[in-house]
């Protein structure tokens, strides 16, 4: 097979969508554009995804400024279809030029995150919806929006491999002594007697994913970063959360109650900036919401139901009464916090 016609990674075809819809939003800054060429150059699967897509969806133009509105709306467009595309698109840059359908339905390849992927996953929600599962052993799990795990239970060990999104985890007792184990790609939580909740934070558009956030309330867990692999795991007390990655944790912290809202369907901010407003709610909703710079660091307070039809819009629209911004839709796909 040649280079063009190679079958991508997954963390590749995500990346390159996240760029397509990040520069399809508006005129990209200058140090935005920078981050985009750097991308684009460190590997030349890259620039092949990329290709792949300006194939599908015509040519791009990727300089610092659109010539003309009319070519910014056409952006927009081309990515709202890129959006209602998206299996297509992955069908397109995963496989190749020259790949087919089947081979892609058939694929088990479970080790990346996006909407086939959650497909492919032992259990899984779509986006919107939250959903109870539980394991053969007696565990339950609360399953948050866009999220998909796996499950390997040997008679060894029991592993709940989160692959995106977010869980609620009550471990039950096991007659083999067999230890409850999370895993994500940062590294490993042993869950005792209690409550944990595991979450892999959502990055930028070029880096899907950032770190693994986990939260104890009630019992103890303990961590182990996959880089440390020689190190005895650290303690984490009831009440406590912490980040992890592959080569560390970030000290213990209180926990956050507003960061477990979800558990009961709502959506807390406390003195939350907006521009991590529009992040946490493109958790709930397809498509983006973005946030003008020019707002970003303003703070609102609230406590909104997450449930029901439109309820990540009643969340905007409300931000809207109580800050000077208002809510601009061009699809409903994409939603922008502007100022007044």
């Amino acid at each position: 097979m040649t280079a063009e016609h190679e079958a991508l990674p997954e963390d590749i075809v995500q990346a390159a969508i996240g760029w397509y819809v990040a520069l399809a939003a508006g005129a990209p800054s200058p140090a935005q554009q920078a981050r985009f060429e750097q991308w684009r150059e460190a590997d030349p699967r890259h620039q092949r995804a990329w290709q792949r897509l300006q194939k599908m969806s015509g040519p791009w133009q990727t300089t610092r400024a659109y010539a003309s509105a009319s070519q910014a709306r056409q952006a927009l467009a081309q990515a709202g279809n890129a959006l209602r595309e998206r299996r297509r698109a992955l069908r397109l840059l995963a496989l190749g030029a020259g790949g087919g359908l089947l081979g892609y339905g058939v694929s088990r390849n479970r080790d990346w995150p996006g909407a086939a992927g959650r497909l492919l996953a032992d259990a899984h929600t779509g986006i919107g919806e939250r959903r109870a599962v539980t394991l053969q052993d007696g565990t339950r799990l609360l399953l948050d929006s866009a999220t998909a795990i796996d499950t390997r239970f040997t008679p060894q060990a029991r592993h709940i491999v989160l692959r995106q999104g977010r869980i609620r985890v009550h471990p039950a007792a096991d007659a083999a002594l067999r230890p409850l184990r999370v895993v994500t790609d940062d590294g490993d939580i042993a869950a005792g007697e209690g409550v944990l909740h595991v979450r892999l934070l959502p990055g930028e558009p070029w880096a899907p994913r950032a770190q693994t956030l986990v939260s104890v309330s009630e019992g103890t867990a303990r961590l182990r970063p996959r880089g440390l692999a020689d190190a005895p795991p650290a303690p984490l007390a009831a009440g406590q959360q912490t980040r992890m990655r592959p080569d560390g944790l970030e000290p213990a912290r209180p926990l956050d109650p507003a960061g477990l809202a979800w558990e009961d369907g709502l959506f807390q901010a406390a003195g939350m900036p907006l521009v991590l407003l529009a992040a946490e709610l493109s958790c709930y909703r397809p498509g983006v919401v973005r946030c003008d710079p020019a707002v970003a660091s303003l703070r609102i307070t609230g406590n909104w139901p997450l449930s029901g039809p439109g309820a990540t819009d009643r969340i905007l629209a409300s931000v809207a009464r109580y800050l000077p911004v208002r809510i601009v839709t061009r699809t409903r796909y994409w939603v922008a916090i502007q100022p007044v």
